[in-house]
């Protein structure tokens, strides 16, 4: 609503909310659905398979280990900096330079396919 105010209705192109909600919704929602749709066909075709799945399960406790380590009572996330200091320090069997640590944590955050 703080959108559709503010884009349609402080700048006077629509007078009524309703109306501004609504070509919110038709002109950059409805419209983009297409590059939304792109991304979960991506999703469903690389990342939800049964292949991913076993590793991830296969790997589950040490992944959980891994979380929890990074967990603090107030923050139930990993920030940038502590991502970067798990691929390039925690494993360094895995010897992944900053540059390719930055890469993927920059790619999990994407929210469509040709963001990068």
């Amino acid at each position: 609503m703080r959108v559709a105010k503010q884009k349609f209705v402080d700048t006077q192109i629509i007078k009524k909310m309703d109306e501004a909600i609504v070509s919110l919704i038709d002109n950059y929602i409805v419209k983009n659905i297409g590059d939304l749709e792109k991304w979960q066909k991506l999703r469903q075709e690389l990342f939800w398979t049964l292949p991913v799945n076993d590793i991830l399960f296969a790997n589950l406790k040490e992944l959980r280990s891994i979380y929890n380590f990074y967990l603090k009572r107030e923050k139930k996330w990993m920030d940038k900096n502590e991502c970067m200091e798990m691929m390039t320090k925690m494993f360094r069997d895995i010897s992944v330079n900053y540059k390719i640590a930055q890469r993927c944590f920059t790619m999990s955050k994407m929210t469509l396919v040709d963001e990068y």
